[in-house]
């Protein structure tokens, strides 16, 4: 879950020159000797990439007594290799390094095909895929919160930034403790802090690597789904059985037996709070335009999820109306451990 997460493969992608299918082997073989840093070709055929020939696997077919003249008047297609690595333009470099990593040992090396819409967009190498990797989590290690070790501020807004501004659809998902102050009040803020380190560990466990998951502070995460195919609401529900279930052991057994602490509120005043929980904003990308539209849809719709009781969560679809509403104006749902209720 590091920065490398919403960095997509196109910003490192170089449009190096194609090939016929047609072309003759010698022919590659004199545009290679040309160019000193050719690591080889991609073989294109309507724009689409039907094949690669590298440096090194043209120079093995062609080594030997009789390899040059056996196939330098051959097409390269004769030679060209057919299982080569392609990722769209938009594929994160996270995932793309993990990808490129898997890949059989006499191949690991080989550059990275890119496309875009199908087509042919360019190649990555193995050498300019790792630097970026290593220059980012440097770069990430530096904006980690020390506590949760997840990405923080600056990092999260990177992520939602890039994601607004590409337009992609992703679920942005916001976790926030209910009762926490009171929770620290009365036991302490070391034992704040291992609540803090709980949360952010159970959700470490249900948020995919290959999403984002950020720290904002205190007792605030937020999470960017990236696909939006999964069972939302069940992977929340997820999270509220499990928080809810293990919560408890971080009180004493007479508060357990109460359900309830007793502590003071912001005005200094002794209050019963009941045991922590969770509220939980799901949201739509796609239906935003700037951080500040989104701070404040987050915001308002957080207020409206901590009236309920519980640990609860609003799923919120912006253009989708309730099948039993007239109304154009967005709907919200609610879902909790074991209850649910819609409103528009």
């Amino acid at each position: 879950m590091d920065e490398t997460v919403g960095y997509y493969i196109e910003k490192l992608s170089k449009p190096i020159m194609s090939i016929s299918p047609n072309m003759p082997v010698k022919q590659v073989l004199g545009l290679m000797k040309s160019d000193a840093l050719c690591h080889g070709f991609c073989v294109t055929e309507n724009d689409q990439v039907i094949g690669v020939i590298t440096k090194n696997e043209l120079y093995k077919t062609i080594s030997g007594l009789y390899g040059y003249n056996l196939y330098g008047s051959k097409t390269i297609s004769s030679i060209m290799d057919l299982e080569f690595l392609t990722v769209d333009h938009q594929t994160t470099i996270s995932i793309v390094s993990k990808i490129a990593m898997q890949r059989d040992i006499n191949k690991i090396y080989d550059f990275i095909t890119v496309t875009k819409d199908g087509c042919y967009y360019g190649v990555v190498t193995v050498k300019d895929l790792l630097e970026k990797t290593i220059e980012m989590e440097v770069s990430n290690a530096k904006h980690l919160n020390p506590l949760s070790e997840l990405p923080g501020n600056v990092l999260i807004e990177k992520e939602l930034q890039s994601h607004i501004l590409s337009g992609i659809k992703s679920f942005i998902v916001y976790f926030d403790l209910d009762n926490f102050k009171a929770y620290n009040d009365a036991y302490g803020f070391e034992n704040g802090d291992r609540v803090i380190k709980f949360f952010s560990e159970l959700l470490k466990t249900h948020i995919d690597e290959d999403d984002f998951l950020g720290h904002i502070g205190g007792d605030d995460f937020i999470a960017v789904i990236h696909d939006t195919t999964i069972d939302l609401k069940k992977k929340i529900s997820d999270i509220i059985s499990e928080f809810d279930h293990k919560i408890i052991y971080f009180y004493n057994q007479n508060d357990i037996n109460k359900g309830y602490i007793t502590a003071k509120n912001r005005h200094g005043i002794e209050e019963s709070f009941p045991l922590l929980t969770f509220s939980a904003v799901c949201i739509d990308s796609t239906h935003y335009h700037s951080l500040y539209m989104l701070s404040e849809d987050i915001g308002r719709l957080k207020k409206e999820c901590k009236q309920e009781i519980g640990s609860c969560c609003c799923l919120v679809n912006i253009n989708h109306k309730h099948p039993s509403s007239s109304s154009s104006s967005p709907w919200k749902e609610f879902f909790f451990n074991q209850t649910k209720a819609s409103c528009s």
